[in-house]
C-alpha cells in the first residue's frame, strides 16, 4: 500500500511544477468556442442536425442552421419557391386541391404534378384549355345532349346548358334518356296529354306506343278539346284548359318587363302587351296604366296638362272627376288605377283566389293594403273593402278603450317594390301574378317586373 507521503509528494508535482497531469498543453486559454453546422451541399446554409463544437469555423461548416436539405443546394430557406399540382391524365395541365406540393425552384416536379392548375377535367387527356371539343345542347339537363343541336367550345368552357353526350332521344323531357325508365300515360283522346289513372314504364328512348304519352296532365281523357294550354270559354262552366277554374291560370314561365326613364311609353318596345286589351306601361310620370284600354275607349292617350295633380291618370286612381283632362271621361270609369285589370295581394285573408273574382280589387286599393301591411298590424287590422278608393281598418288606442274603426286610403307605388300581387283581367278570365322589381318616384316613369305568362307544355 502506497503511504499518505506518496499521494502529498504527486499532489505537490501537479501544484509546482510545469507537468499538466492531464490537461492539453495546446488548448488556448482565450479560446470561445461556438456550434458548427455541416454544409455538405455548399450553399451557406447549415443542416441543423449536423453541428460540431470549435473555436474556428470547420472547412465544410457554416454558422447557421437554416438549411431545410443539406443534400440538394437547390434547395434554400430564401429559394424561390413552386406549387406543383398534380396531373393525373399526363395532358401538361394539373388540378388544384389539396394534393399540391410546393419546393424550390430549379429542383424536378414531383412525377405526375405540374405547376399548372388549370385543368377543368384531370381525368380526360383531351380536355384541357389548349383543346377544343364539339358539346351537345342539353336543354332539359338529363345529362344527355341532343345530337342534332351541337356546338364548339373550348374545352375548359362547355356552358351547363351542353354536354358531351349526344345520345338523348328527347331533350325536352329529362326524365327520358338511356337507360332511363320512363313512365308513360294512356291518351285516349289523341289530345297529346296523358291520364294519370292510366300509365305503365317504359325503357327509356323506346318508341311510344299508339296513343301513349310522356305526360300526365290531362284532366279529362274522353275530351280531346279539354287539356292544358285549351282556349276557355268564360261562363260556360267547363274548365277546358285543366287549371281547376272555369277560367285561365297562367302559370307558365316567368317574362321580365321594364321601361327605362323617359322611354317612349307609345313605342310597343316599352309596353307589355298581356292580351289584345291590355298592355301595360308608365307615362313618365304617375302609376302604371292600360295603355289600350285608352285607345279602345277613347281612340287617344291618357293626356296631363304639366300638372302633376291634373291629368286623367290621376282622375282614375284618385276617383276625381275634376282632375280629368279629357272631358269624355265619366265618373262610371274612374275605377282606382289600371282599367281592365283588377288586383290582389298574395297572402293574408284578402289575397286573390283565381276563379273567384270579386277577391280582387282596384289598383288603389291594392297599394292602401300593402301600405297597411307594413304597419304593426302587419295588415291583421284590415276589416273590409268599402270602394275602389278606400277600405275600412280598425286600430286599437289604448288598452281599455275599444277598437276604433274608419276607412282609409293611401300608400305609395314605392309599397308595391318587392311585393308579388295576383292580376285578374275581368272578360278574358285570366289570372296571373305579377312582382314588381323598380318603381320609380322621380320624373321619367322608370318600372320594371317579372309576371307569369300562359301555359306551355315544355
Amino acid at each position: 500500500m502506497k503511504s499518505v507521503s506518496f499521494y502529498l509528494l504527486i499532489l505537490s508535482l501537479c501544484l509546482f511544477s510545469p507537468i499538466s497531469c492531464g490537461k492539453d498543453k495546446t488548448e488556448d486559454p482565450s479560446c470561445t468556442q461556438k456550434k458548427w453546422f455541416k454544409n455538405s451541399d455548399g450553399d451557406d446554409q447549415g443542416d441543423k442536425n449536423n453541428s460540431i463544437m470549435a473555436c474556428e469555423q470547420p472547412d465544410g461548416y457554416v454558422d447557421n442552421d437554416d438549411d431545410p436539405d443539406d443534400s440538394d443546394p437547390n434547395i434554400t430557406s430564401d429559394c424561390d419557391m413552386v406549387t406543383y399540382y398534380p396531373d393525373e391524365d399526363g395532358d401538361g395541365y394539373g388540378k388544384d386541391g389539396e394534393d399540391v406540393i410546393t419546393q424550390c425552384s430549379g429542383v424536378d416536379a414531383p412525377t405526375n404534378y405540374v405547376a399548372d392548375n388549370t385543368d377543368c377535367d384531370d381525368s380526360n387527356t383531351d380536355i384541357n384549355p389548349d383543346e377544343e371539343l364539339t358539346a351537345y345542347k342539353d336543354a332539359d339537363g338529363d345529362g344527355y345532349g341532343d345530337p342534332e343541336d351541337s356546338s364548339t367550345f373550348p374545352s375548359c368552357e362547355v356552358p351547363e346548358d351542353y354536354s358531351l353526350d349526344n345520345t338523348d332521344c328527347n331533350d325536352t323531357d329529362a326524365n327520358n334518356y338511356p337507360g332511363a325508365q320512363l313512365r308513360i300515360y294512356e291518351d285516349s283522346d289523341g289530345d297529346g296529354f296523358g291520364n294519370n289513372d292510366v300509365s305503365y314504364l317504359i325503357a327509356g328512348c323506346s318508341n311510344l306506343p299508339f296513343d301513349f304519352v310522356a305526360n300526365n296532365l290531362d284532366c279529362n281523357d274522353d275530351d280531346g278539346d279539354i287539356h292544358p294550354g285549351a282556349e276557355e270559354t268564360p261562363g260556360d262552366e267547363i274548365d277546358s284548359n285543366c287549371d281547376g277554374i272555369d277560367g285561365t291560370i297562367w302559370n307558365g314561365p316567368d317574362v321580365t318587363f321594364s321601361k327605362a326613364p323617359f322611354a317612349d311609353w307609345t313605342d310597343p318596345a316599352n309596353q307589355d302587351k298581356l292580351t289584345d286589351n291590355v298592355i301595360l306601361t308608365r307615362q313618365d310620370f304617375g302609376i302604371p296604366y292600360n295603355y289600350q284600354w285608352w285607345q279602345d275607349t277613347f281612340g287617344v292617350d291618357a293626356q296631363r296638362n304639366g300638372e302633376a295633380s291634373k291629368s286623367d291618370l290621376n282622375a282614375l286612381y284618385f276617383g276625381n272627376l275634376e282632375d280629368a283632362v279629357n272631358q269624355q271621361l265619366i265618373q262610371e270609369q274612374l275605377q282606382g288605377g289600371t282599367q281592365g285589370i283588377r288586383w290582389a295581394v298574395s297572402h293574408g285573408i284578402f289575397m286573390g283566389i283565381p276563379g273567384k273574382p270579386f277577391t280582387y280589387y282596384s289598383f288603389h286599393n291594392l297599394i292602401t293594403m300593402l301600405h297597411e301591411y307594413k304597419n304593426e298590424y302587419n295588415g291583421e287590422n284590415i276589416l273590409g273593402i268599402i270602394n275602389n278608393f278606400q277600405i275600412m281598418i280598425e286600430e286599437y288606442g289604448h288598452p281599455e278603450d275599444p277598437p276604433q274603426q274608419f276607412p282609409v286610403s293611401g300608400g305609395d307605388i314605392t309599397d308595391l317594390i318587392g311585393q308579388t300581387v295576383m292580376g285578374y283581367i275581368p272578360g278574358e278570365e285570366i289570372y296571373f301574378t305579377l312582382t314588381f322589381t323598380g318603381l320609380s318616384t322621380e320624373e321619367g316613369g322608370a318600372m320594371s317586373y317579372t309576371r307569369s305568362s300562359p301555359f306551355t307544355l315544355d
